[in-house]
């Protein structure tokens, strides 16, 4: 069973990741994706309250073939 503690800090994880993709999204920015990613901020599995992962952010935003393979190549997966 999780404490409370792990539950809230679980809670702001989440916001902390919505907040990043909202802020990437809103900017389009791609070389933001890139450099949360490899400050390790982000990981190949964070997941945003909408269920994003980076490598869906990027689609979604219509990035290039370069941040896509990027993202694959730094163990995103395509069908998560």
């Amino acid at each position: 069973m999780k404490s409370n503690f792990d539950l809230s800090q679980n809670i702001f994880r989440q916001t902390e990741v919505f907040q990043l993709y909202q802020g990437i999204r809103d900017d389009k920015n791609e070389e933001a994706l890139i450099q949360v990613f490899e400050k390790g901020i982000l990981t190949a599995t964070s997941v945003n309250k909408e269920g994003l992962t980076p490598f869906l952010l990027a689609v979604d935003c219509e990035f290039s073939f370069k941040t896509l393979k990027y993202l694959l190549d730094h163990g995103c997966d395509i069908n998560a």
